[in-house]
């Protein structure tokens, strides 16, 4: 779930310029990779079988149990996890747009930014400097199938929300 702040915290951050505005991005940052670490670990479908324990989440899906507690408690303060008598289990958003939803493929999406974020994002600097692509774009896609596939996706998404009621 994005980050919203509240009428004080907008006044004080950006009409006051009392505080660094970029804080909000770095947080921002921090909460995509937790959902998109929680997609390429399999947490959210798991949890969709049935809620569970820390140690037997990570022992499921044979994670270290600290690194995954830790991982959760993100996932629980940004709603998309949530914690009963100590067992976790799927927010209601996670499990509509994340886990179920059928015209949207959320973990398709993540697994392009996952991506992107690790081979292409790092090269902007020297991309801006000498306008030269350190590879093939299409090339890099193609080279996994799932990769590939949730590129396309991220394009339909993309275009459909151009042209509306159009497609």
């Amino acid at each position: 779930m994005p980050i919203q702040p509240n009428f004080l915290e907008r006044a004080v951050v950006n009409s006051l310029n009392a505080a660094p505005t970029m804080m909000l991005d770095f947080a921002g940052m921090l909460a995509m990779q937790a959902v998109t670490t929680a997609v390429e670990l399999n947490i959210f479908a798991t949890l969709a079988q049935k809620p569970y324990t820390v140690a037997e989440l990570a022992n499921h899906l044979q994670l270290q149990e600290r690194g995954l507690l830790a991982l959760l408690s993100a996932l629980s303060a940004l709603n998309y996890v949530t914690e009963k008598n100590g067992r976790y289990h799927n927010s209601k958003l996670t499990t509509k747009w994340i886990v179920e939803h059928e015209s949207f493929d959320a973990q398709a999406l993540l697994h392009f930014w996952n991506a992107a974020s690790r081979d292409l994002l790092p090269h902007t600097t020297d991309i801006i400097r000498t306008g030269e692509r350190p590879f093939e774009f299409y090339a890099w896609t193609e080279a996994d199938v799932d990769l590939s596939d949730a590129y396309q996706f991220a394009k339909r998404g993309h275009v459909a929300s151009r042209m509306g009621s159009w497609i």
